[in-house]
């Protein structure tokens, strides 16, 4: 895949916890897949969530699946102070490294702006 930039608009407390559980994943080493197979969904599952240019986003039941197989709790996802809901308009550059797996890329952020 080449480098390509993407415009993103999405709420700072969706991307908070997308960053979290990514963030607790990863702490733990386990795979994008691993965890999708854990919480009983396809393979891309998380890995469609994480990747930057996609607007999906956990839901409730997910969130509460993720923490059973981190074993910790869904709160652990949350900031611990309420996050104005803002939403962020973002132009995301994704750059495949050659030894990523399949599904899983590296970004860099290229302009972000808040609306509000």
């Amino acid at each position: 895949m080449n480098d390509k930039v993407v415009d993103i608009d999405m709420f700072e407390i969706d991307l908070y916890v997308i960053n979290k559980v990514r963030e607790m994943r990863v702490a733990l080493k386990i795979s994008q897949v691993e965890l999708s197979q854990r919480i009983g969904l396809n393979e891309g599952y998380i890995g469609k969530i994480e990747q930057p240019a996609t607007r999906k986003k956990y839901n409730v039941r997910q969130l509460n699946a993720i923490a059973i197989a981190l074993e910790c709790s869904p709160r652990d996802f949350l900031p611990e102070q309420p996050v104005i809901n803002e939403k962020i308009h973002r132009l995301v550059k994704l750059v495949r490294q050659p030894k990523a797996r399949k599904g899983e890329q590296n970004y860099e952020v290229v302009k972000k702006k808040i609306s509000r």
